[in-house]
């Protein structure tokens, strides 16, 4: 919330700063990866508007201004996904420490008198001022002034406050633990455990800077004014009571990770045997089965690197273990023709693992002429495959899906195009979402897509595409993540679907 103070002496209920900072402290609590500062700008601040149609200025000002700004980082055990921060590894586990991308989200700020709104930020070089076409956001609404002109609606004022992205992120790392690389271009750098023992990895942020924007919108067409009608720059700085532009200093901050290397003890599974069931056919699903064993009979899991960078992106089962000798299957869906390469480790119960079995294989563009319930693929994507999948004995042994999409060949008229995407609209950071989603009368679709770097593959028939039964499970979100569904209608003209996951704001209290 905001104090924003006009000549025309606006008045507003006061609100509860107490009780702002209580709401906001339960949106997202703080954990061991996280440098949260907080900080009260003790000056009030100032904005100029000359309107166009005379020579008297209008003068906005921000009081009792609260900001937040957040770093975040994590260090992942590469076998298994798991956070390592306040946690243990074993001699041999290779490491990541990484601090995280900018969001915007990370920066927060508000005021503690009426206003409608409390807006985030946006990391931007040497805190430059935003392109106008961003400033004018939801996320950056301050106030709207109820009549700003007699005869005209109401006005929508804007604030951003750009921070420059801290110089120097580094990363330290207990070098009598770990054996590390050279860092990465983005801070990060991946270690080995060496020695059993106890030490703490810190992530460094530099000290940085920020600057206050604003800008108006008036939302009603006023015909005597058309420039009322876009978004327009007031004097585009907030300065002191001097006239000197206003630059909030953000101190170094750094985030500390506790970390435990413990001796590995017991024998390593085998490296798992591998097989891939089947031709690969671009669009339906692809088995790969694995097994091993281990010499000290400890129960197992497999983690499965899809893309063959030496990092786990699954584990099998997603939970628990399966005994030793237990053959356990995934499948995957490509949505592009050529060969394909993945790895596969065994890890025990114990946290041993052993080394990387791969596969290759040799993915086509068209499919076979079985139909559904003949071509040992699970086309609906709900683990029953051909004979198995009671729809296709209710289909008469055509389809594995419950209710059979349109066919190929459209009906007079060509219908018009029907996309669906569904995400959850507010996560907290960190979490997985569902996306679901589907298209009728359509002649193809590209995967979907997220912003985070998620793709998911279509599930098809006829002109039909959706994913599978329950949706994907993205990865893990840590910023504002936007999901797109792009397909070619009947006409040949594309199509697109979206959605947007947005992360729910924190606060704490100095």
């Amino acid at each position: 919330m905001h104090l924003l103070h006009h000549r025309t002496y606006l008045i507003f209920p006061l609100v509860s700063l107490a009780l702002l900072a209580a709401t906001f402290a339960l949106a997202r609590l703080a954990h061991a990866e996280d440098a949260v500062w907080s900080y009260v700008i003790p000056a009030t601040l100032h904005s100029q508007h000359v309107p166009p149609w005379n020579d008297v200025p209008n003068y906005f000002s921000l009081s009792n201004i609260n900001v937040q700004v957040s770093y975040h980082a994590n260090a992942t055990n590469l076998a298994t996904g798991a956070s390592i921060c306040s946690g243990t590894v074993a001699v041999g586990d290779r490491v990541r420490f990484a601090p995280q991308p900018y969001a915007y989200t990370d920066i927060y700020w508000f005021g503690s008198g009426g206003a409608n709104d409390s807006p985030y930020g946006d990391w931007l070089l040497q805190a430059g001022q935003p392109p106008l076409e961003n400033m004018c956001a939801d996320k950056n609404l301050v106030y709207i002034q109820p009549i700003w002109r007699a005869g005209y609606g109401p006005r929508d004022h804007y604030v951003d406050l750009s921070v420059n992205p801290p110089d120097a992120r580094t990363v330290t790392v207990p070098q009598n633990l770990f054996s590390c690389g050279s860092p990465a271009s983005d801070g990060s750098v991946t270690c080995t455990a060496t020695t059993a023992g106890s030490g703490l990895a810190t992530f460094n942020f530099g000290s940085t800077y920020g600057i206050l924007y604003k800008t108006y919108q008036d939302p009603y067409y006023a015909p005597a004014h058309p420039y009322t009608e876009q978004c327009t720059w007031d004097d585009p700085l907030y300065t002191l009571p001097d006239g000197n532009t206003y630059t909030l200093s953000v101190p170094a901050q750094s985030i500390s990770c506790p970390i435990t290397v413990i001796a590995a003890s017991g024998n390593p599974p085998t490296p798992p045997q591998l097989t891939s069931g089947g031709s690969c056919i671009v669009g339906a699903a692809q088995n790969i089965s694995m097994t091993s064993t281990d010499p000290d009979s400890d129960t197992l899991r497999y983690g499965i690197d899809w893309d063959a960078d030496g990092s786990v992106d699954q584990f099998v089962p997603p939970s628990g273990y399966v005994p030793s000798g237990t053959t356990q299957t995934v499948s995957r869906t490509y949505s592009i023709a050529g060969t394909k390469t993945l790895k596969v480790m065994a890890q025990d119960s114990n946290g041993l693992t052993s080394g990387w079995a791969s596969v290759s294989f040799s993915c086509a563009d068209t499919a076979s002429s079985a139909g559904q319930c003949t071509d040992n693929i699970d086309n609906d994507g709900d683990g029953l495959i051909d004979s198995k999948d009671p729809d296709c004995a209710a289909s008469g042994g055509t389809s594995e899906f419950t209710a059979v999409p349109p066919p190929t060949t459209p009906p007079p008229g060509i219908p018009s195009a029907d996309l669906r995407l569904s995400v959850p609209s507010l996560i907290g950071r960190g979490k997985s979402v569902q996306v679901v989603w589907s298209a009728d009368n359509v002649s193809s679709c590209l995967p979907v897509t997220g912003t985070n770097g998620d793709s998911f593959a279509q599930l098809s028939f006829g002109t039909s595409f959706f994913s599978p039964i329950g949706g994907r499970t993205s990865a893990p979100i840590t910023a504002r993540t936007t999901y797109a569904l792009s397909c070619s209608d009947l006409n040949g003209v594309t199509r697109f679907k979206t959605g947007t996951v947005n992360i729910q704001p924190s606060f704490r209290e100095r």
